[in-house]
């Protein structure tokens, strides 16, 4: 029955998700053929890499150009996420919420065919943004340098070096990066679901008390990952000085990852039980 309620789900918030995905996709490819066309390429001095003087407006609206594209892009990300909200708190305690409890699965069923399909697409457009902040990073960046010598592999070459002289290791911090994608995107739509379902025990004002629930799971999480990664970085400074190293211990780089999976894990089965036992739909 899991199964047949992960299908539902999915096709019930696919075509706005899509249409998110698509448009992200769509800013990118817009925003890389303008950063290697004419308009951009050559801004920077080919022999000096200082800005090139009759290049000055072409750069500040370039420069404008990709703040605008990050904006857009971040307000695309959190409006899906707040449109599964929305979708979830209508679905479990809206009026169609009367029929949702009245079919013959579990609570838990409910909640996990959400989360699963929620976290996939969070984390499917996360990935996205990741790679569409990149691709046009490099389009900004190898336009603005055509003609200095400098190819893509530079900036890769720069990038480690300033992570490794940071004291992170490359692999690292690409598995990190991964991981908090993965299980961050599966984890905050649990600690907001519980936010949602803590928000329905209102008798009163449910939406808005749904929106402050959110809210205030958002406030824990953010205490208690900061207590953590403020312990490991100190675990990580006193290994540092006791061994010599310039490096930080691998394991703290997980902290915040860790620290995540188990508050997704203690507010799912909160919610599971506040739905169990304190359901309110009147």
């Amino acid at each position: 029955m899991l199964g047949k309620l992960i299908k539902y789900e999915w096709k019930a918030v696919s075509k706005i998700c899509l249409i998110v995905l698509l448009s992200m996709a769509g800013l990118t490819l817009l925003g890389s053929i303008y950063y290697r066309s004419p308009l951009w390429s050559g801004v920077m001095n080919g022999e000096t890499g200082d800005l090139a003087e009759d290049m000055m407006l072409p750069f500040f609206m370039g420069l404008f150009s990709f703040i605008a594209y990050v904006i857009l892009m971040v307000g695309l990300q959190y409006g899906m996420v707040l449109y599964l909200l929305i979708h979830f708190y209508r679905s479990m305690y809206g009026d169609e919420g009367y029929l949702t409890h009245t079919l013959p699965v579990t609570s838990s069923q409910l909640l996990l065919s959400r989360i699963f399909v929620g976290g996939v697409w969070t984390f499917l457009v996360s990935l996205l943004g990741i790679a569409s902040v990149s691709v046009l990073l490099t389009a900004f960046m190898m336009g603005a340098l055509q003609g200095t010598g400098l190819s893509a592999g530079d900036y890769l070459s720069l990038l480690r070096e300033t992570l490794q002289g940071a004291g992170i290791p490359w692999g690292t911090y690409v598995m990190v990066a991964f991981l908090s994608a993965f299980v961050g995107a599966f984890a905050n739509m649990s600690l907001f679901f519980c936010g949602i379902t803590i928000g329905q025990l209102a008798r009163k004002n449910r939406g808005l008390m749904a929106v402050l629930g959110c809210i205030g799971v958002w406030g824990v999480e953010w205490v208690v990952s900061f207590a953590a990664q403020m312990l490991a970085s100190l675990g990580g400074m006193v290994y540092t000085l006791e061994n010599g190293s310039r490096q930080m211990p691998t394991v703290s780089y997980y902290v915040s990852v860790v620290v995540s999976a188990l508050l997704g894990v203690v507010t799912y089965f909160l919610t599971r039980r506040l739905i169990d036992r304190r359901l309110n739909l009147t």
